[in-house]
């Protein structure tokens, strides 16, 4: 059970979403990080498989039709990303809301949400994707104040069940007065994460001019690194967002913790 509801905080800070979020990641730690990292691996799978298969070789381009395994498994590392991509944030959020409420979500019952929501929450991605897009190429600006004011829409459709656009509304209005917060929330994220990959470039780097005999190469460890850091990033990105949308509703509506988790009963 949660230690601390966000039902007792009456403020929206930083320091608030970050102890809340990083404190659901510890009570479900082993569920969420599995999800991450199978949700991480086929990307750094088939990046360590074309770094191997060394696609600028002069015997590839004289026999395209060696290609062909490799785009088999790109398309299908592809599907599988995508897929377990949105399972990951429907669990998350869903084991995220749900603990935060002091109770504690199954693997099955989490999973079982998620992939009732995946053709949902692809639509929802391309839209936002889409409008956040158009919003930078015009005047970068715009592109960033959208993308605050969706960054709730995922767990707005979760929980709320509502559609694409209604989600992106809903989100729009629940971070109304609150977008600075979480555009800081964001910076800080960015920049953490910024760091721990530049140390595995470091790490790339140095290990790769070591070796003469292919100083181009990253070494193996290297996409696991990257594969673990992108775990962490997808988890907890959704569980920030999933915190985000559970604290403006308390704050905001003064939802109590038994109703917004109720609606997955």
């Amino acid at each position: 059970m949660a230690t601390t509801t966000v039902a007792e905080t009456s403020t929206f800070t930083v320091g608030g979403v970050a102890s809340a979020t990083f404190g659901s990641i510890g009570r479900n730690f082993l569920t969420f990080a599995i999800l991450a990292l199978l949700a991480a691996a086929p990307q750094q799978a088939m990046a360590w498989y074309s770094t191997a298969l060394n696609l600028s070789s002069p015997a590839l381009a004289a026999n395209p039709a060696a290609l062909a395994p490799y785009f088999a498994m790109l398309g299908a590392s592809v599907l599988v990303s995508v897929i377990m991509t949105y399972v990951l944030q429907a669990t998350i959020v869903y084991g995220t809301v749900t603990d935060l409420s002091g109770r504690r979500a199954s693997l099955g019952s989490s999973l079982g949400t998620a992939f009732k929501l995946i053709l949902p929450l692809i639509g929802l991605s391309i839209v936002s994707g889409v409008g956040v897009m158009l919003g930078l190429i015009l005047l970068i600006v715009p592109g960033i104040i959208l993308a605050l004011g969706w960054s709730i829409a995922v767990p707005v459709r979760v929980v709320e069940r509502v559609g694409v656009f209604a989600s992106l509304s809903r989100s729009w209005e629940l971070t109304s007065g609150y977008k600075g917060t979480i555009f800081l929330l964001v910076l800080v994220f960015a920049l953490a994460s910024w760091l721990f990959s530049a140390l595995g470039l470091a790490f790339a780097g140095v290990f790769s001019f070591a070796q003469l005999t292919k100083p181009t190469a990253f070494p193996i460890a290297f996409y696991v690194y990257s594969g673990v850091i992108q775990a962490i990033q997808s988890l907890v990105g959704a569980a920030g967002a999933a915190t985000i949308y559970y604290q403006l509703r308390a704050m905001k509506e003064g939802i109590a913790p038994e109703q917004l988790a109720a609606v997955f009963d």
